[in-house]
């Protein structure tokens, strides 16, 4: 691939398809296997590690990942194929974790506060009387935000432990936090999800007023789930899920929402992003991997054997069920005699394209819309309700067409 500032164009010549990136197209693919994925459940170093009493799973500052368990156990691990277990653990619940680099990570819960500056190995040991910590967000070395029960939001300092209070918009339970710079996400219950910009906390709502889980869903009826954990990819990329197998991803900052697969109906209960920009979810005590390539694709184009654009699909095509593509039929001079849109689950394949038994796309799908056909060579003659048509070609119809269309 030959990447430049604006796309990415990758090329095949098996399937004859080309891919233009340029951040607007819809792909995504959960599983629960893949390269590496089985290790994720595997604990070669400690037993006593559950995934189905995980409270967070966080990137470590790109070095490995640290895991921290409901019961107040916390392990650490560079790639989750072994998990080492860390030191100054509690007995109190563990709701929340995160690192702000290699070293300098946070892990809270009903009433604790927890920091290492040792990337996990051993961790120092602080009281929280202000409100019971679900969740947590380092923005510097020394500092993170917080939120909890009531909707209460508020920065904690290291070191001194000063805490400062943020004006919360909601009286709601913030579950999660996520920051990218200055700009900051938080969700909680009843499908809360909140921004933070330019000093202030406000809350995101869908255009009628609803929750964003029920908006972005019209098969949820109007239910509301509750949002358990936020990742900021960057400043206006962001992930949230929840109840339900819940997943909902914006790419302008929280104005709009979509609804994405996350692959199960379970409790989505802790989130992270791999170092190849997979999502990593733990649902009812089973790891995901989720492979969104969303808004990576703008529109993906099939080729044919003579490099003539026959098939495409964009991004409003792939999200329609069925999916449908648009297509486009050349006569043997090369000319466009048919244009249209047709609805398939299924990629046209090479041999489909330039098969010379069943014309293309007759051997794919006929169930087609908006059909456009265009006639060359032959004039047009007979009668119509608008005369005006014909009468401006004159009493012998069209003349001197040379192969153009008629």
């Amino acid at each position: 691939m030959v990447k430049t500032d604006i796309a990415t164009i990758g090329y095949s010549m098996l399937r004859k398809s080309i891919y233009i990136v340029l951040l607007t197209f819809t792909f995504s693919q959960t599983s629960m296997g893949g390269p590496n994925q089985s290790s994720w459940l595997k604990n070669q170093t400690k037993s006593n590690v559950s995934f189905d009493e995980v409270a967070a799973l966080v990137d470590r500052g790109g070095s490995g990942y640290c895991l921290a368990q409901k019961n107040g156990a916390i392990f650490w691990s560079e790639d989750g194929s072994s998990w080492n277990s860390s030191t100054g653990t509690v007995s109190m619940t563990l709701t929340c974790a995160d690192f702000f680099d290699q070293n300098h990570g946070v892990v809270a819960g009903n009433g604790i506060f927890e920091y290492t500056t040792n990337g996990g190995e051993s961790w120092t040991y602080k009281e929280i009387s202000f409100f019971n910590v679900r969740g947590v967000c380092m923005t510097s070395a020394n500092t993170a935000v917080l939120v909890g029960e009531g909707g209460n939001i508020a920065l904690y300092t290291f070191g001194n432990g000063v805490i400062i209070p943020y004006a919360s918009p909601v009286p709601t339970r913030l579950n999660s936090v996520s920051f990218y710079g200055g700009t900051g996400y938080a969700c909680g219950d009843n499908g809360t999800i909140l921004k933070f910009e330019n000093g202030i906390w406000t809350s995101l709502s869908s255009e009628n007023g609803q929750d964003w889980v029920s908006y972005t869903d019209p098969t949820e009826m109007g239910r509301t789930a509750n949002l358990n954990t936020v990742k900021a990819i960057d400043a206006r990329t962001v992930y949230v899920s929840g109840a339900d197998g819940v997943l909902l991803k914006t790419v302008d900052g929280g104005a709009s929402w979509s609804r994405r697969d996350a692959g199960t109906t379970q409790d989505i209960t802790a989130m992270t992003v791999k170092p190849d920009g997979t999502l990593s979810l733990n649902a009812g005590g089973i790891q995901l991997t989720v492979n969104d390539q969303t808004d990576k694709y703008s529109v993906k184009m099939y080729y044919d054997r003579l490099g003539r654009v026959v098939a495409s699909q964009n991004s409003k095509q792939h999200a329609m069920r069925p999916q449908r593509f648009s297509y486009t039929v050349y006569d043997a001079l090369g000319r466009n005699v048919e244009a249209g849109e047709l609805e398939s689950d299924a990629e046209p394949t090479d041999e489909m394209i330039n098969a010379t038994d069943v014309r293309f796309p007759d051997n794919w799908s006929r169930k087609r819309y908006q059909v456009i056909r265009s006639v060359y060579d032959e004039p047009i003659y007979g009668e119509s309700t608008n005369n005006e048509i014909y009468q401006a070609f004159g009493e012998g119809g069209q003349q001197h067409l040379r192969n153009r269309i008629a």
